[in-house]
């Protein structure tokens, strides 16, 4: 796994020089080349996000209704709850002040930052407005969970799957290990799919740095950095 990551980096290295070459160059045909390489970075990087959300509510459910004793299952609960909240103050405050510090330090220009982003496929997320306390409360329990997993509300899949899972714990213990051995398969079988996207890591972010370096040039190097 030690020369997989190594071989990640030169990659990621190779795709952007490569992007930024064609970008320079403005050989159509070499261009069309890169055209064709570049979707399959998102093809990639889409095979490991459609892991995410059964992996994260499989793993939840599994850990929560495994306990059989309800009140260890409370306390699992109420830790868990405590642990993610301390974690998620944690990381907002540290993610907040570096990343401002690091941007007071070395500007980044918006024209080069909004090529970089398109360069992976994805769009700067914009906030109109942002969410009173009442709405972000009213949003913690989803009204519908397929849903909230269509569009990637972690927060309220997190929710539903403690609730789920606390319940389960609850019920007679054969059908609670039914549901156990459900989601640890589900789980067992997207840990497995993820081993394999991450085998081709190196095909894929060479694609994504290539188109990278094809819509933000050699300023996708700073801006990485």
């Amino acid at each position: 796994m030690k020369s997989i990551s190594v071989i990640v980096l030169l990659s990621l290295v190779a795709g952007l020089v490569a992007g930024a070459l064609v970008r320079a160059s403005g050989d159509p045909a070499l261009t069309n080349i890169a055209g064709i390489v570049e979707p399959f970075g998102g093809l990639w990087l889409n095979t490991l996000r459609m892991t995410v959300v059964p992996l994260v509510v499989s793993l939840l459910i599994t850990a929560i209704a495994s306990v059989a004793d309800t009140a260890k299952t409370g306390g699992l609960v109420a830790r868990g709850i405590l642990l993610f909240t301390v974690l998620l103050f944690f990381a907002a405050t540290y993610t907040t002040l570096v990343t401002n510090g690091w941007l007071a330090i070395w500007p980044l220009d918006r024209s080069a930052a909004d090529a970089f982003v398109a360069g992976v496929g994805d769009q700067a997320v914009t906030i109109s407005e942002p969410p009173t306390f009442a709405s972000w409360l009213q949003g913690l329990a989803p009204y519908n969970p397929i849903k909230a997993a269509a569009e990637d509300g972690m927060l309220a899949l997190v929710v539903f799957s403690i609730f789920f899972g606390f319940a389960a714990a609850t019920l007679a213990p054969d059908m609670r290990a039914q549901i156990v051995n459900f989601f640890r398969a589900v789980s067992e079988a997207m840990i497995k799919i993820v081993h394999w996207v991450l085998l081709a890591g190196p095909v894929g972010v060479f694609a994504l740095a290539l188109g990278v370096g094809l819509h933000a040039g050699f300023s996708a190097a700073g801006t990485l950095a």
